[in-house]
């Protein structure tokens, strides 16, 4: 999730400091300056931290591809004017922040993904907020409704139901204690999988479409796979970001979909070849990963300091030792290793110094 990107570099505090020197450099360019002049800080600040949750992290293709435009046309600049604003914000990422380039990339998307709706927001004509008080199933089915979609209230499981217009059915509820609405969908694809193998699939689209968290459950006989997605809605909700983050939700959902019909489990050889692309895709996630094929020695010391992510070290340890790890869940875990005469157990501690055993023999 974009958060955890913001925590990569300093997280909010850091965020804060580096929209006010972007803001005072677009400000500063006669050319640009009417983009942000009618913007506080405090503002941007605020829709940043409060809309975090309508951002959906892109694919590495779509971050290659050109920043646009994403706000109402009564908003948009002319697009040489646009450009040089995401040059500016790139270049104070960079050179102010010491932000990576590629990571920089991924920031500029987002903040002004955001940035865009703090600017529609100033027109005195802008309508299009829902107070906590406005979040309603009435409401919602409404505005569903009224956007092209064919949209039910379930009463009964206390969610509005879209069931055509956004690509693949989709629920929202809405939990009014702790200000939420969540989405939620369950895949239509039916694998034959039993339930501990559909897990094993759900933590692997969970990896590797990182924008959600993908879950398996038992529905009758069948066992299928779900995700959801919370959205807060303690200040308010614009309606333009909503509609923005469900589609962006329904489109992942949907490529994990594809991805899991295709890699059903009478393809994968009974999961090996998923175990392989579950690791491959766990020890390349990080560019922290990416290094300790390089430098052993810095795998070692950050084993030592335990600050290597347990899905990291087992996918270390399965490819180092060429076995498959089964977690045992409970008050400390436990690591267990089934071979042709026996099974070993292990604590993380014991996975982590056989780790840093096979390194010092590198």
């Amino acid at each position: 999730m974009y958060i955890t990107l913001l925590n990569k570099y300093g997280g909010f505090q850091n965020l804060k400091k580096v929209l006010h020197a972007f803001r005072q450099n677009v400000i500063s360019s006669q050319e640009i300056k009417h983009f942000m002049y009618n913007l506080s800080l405090e503002k941007i600040y605020f829709d940043q931290v409060n809309y975090l949750n309508y951002v959906f992290l892109k694919s590495d293709q779509e971050y290659i591809e050109k920043i646009q435009q994403t706000s109402n046309e009564e908003f948009k600049i002319p697009e040489w004017q646009f450009e040089k604003v995401v040059e500016i914000l790139q270049k104070t990422l960079m050179n102010d922040f010491s932000i990576h380039e590629a990571d920089s990339i991924k920031f500029s998307f987002h903040i002004l993904e955001l940035l865009e709706e703090s600017r529609s927001q100033t027109s005195e004509t802008h309508s299009n907020i829902w107070k906590p008080a406005d979040v309603t199933f009435k409401n919602l089915k409404n505005f569903f409704d009224a956007n092209g979609c064919i949209a039910k209230i379930d009463y009964e499981s206390h969610e509005v139901k879209i069931l055509e217009g956004l690509g693949c059915p989709i629920s929202i509820k809405i939990r009014i204690k702790d200000k939420l609405l969540v989405l939620h969908s369950i895949f239509n694809f039916q694998s034959e999988l039993i339930l501990a193998e559909d897990k094993e699939v759900a933590e692997l689209l969970s990896l590797k479409f990182n924008g959600l968290k993908f879950e398996a459950i038992q529905v009758g006989k069948n066992s299928k796979i779900f995700s959801h997605y919370e959205i807060p809605f303690h200040d308010n909700i614009p309606t333009r970001l909503l509609i923005r983050v469900i589609n962006s939700f329904i489109e992942t959902f949907s490529e994990a979909q594809n991805f899991y019909k295709k890699h059903s489990a009478k393809s994968l050889d009974n999961f090996k070849k998923l175990r392989k692309l579950r690791n491959e895709i766990v020890i390349n996630k990080e560019t922290k990963s990416g290094i300790y094929k390089e430098s052993p020695n810095e795998l070692i010391n950050d084993l030592n300091k335990n600050i290597v992510d347990e899905m990291l070290v087992i996918a270390l340890f399965e490819n180092h030792y060429k076995v498959e790890l089964q977690i045992q869940h409970g008050e400390v875990n436990r690591y267990i290793c089934k071979t042709k005469d026996r099974t070993y157990s292990y604590e993380f501690h014991q996975l982590k110094e056989l780790i840093i055993k096979k390194m010092e023999e590198i």
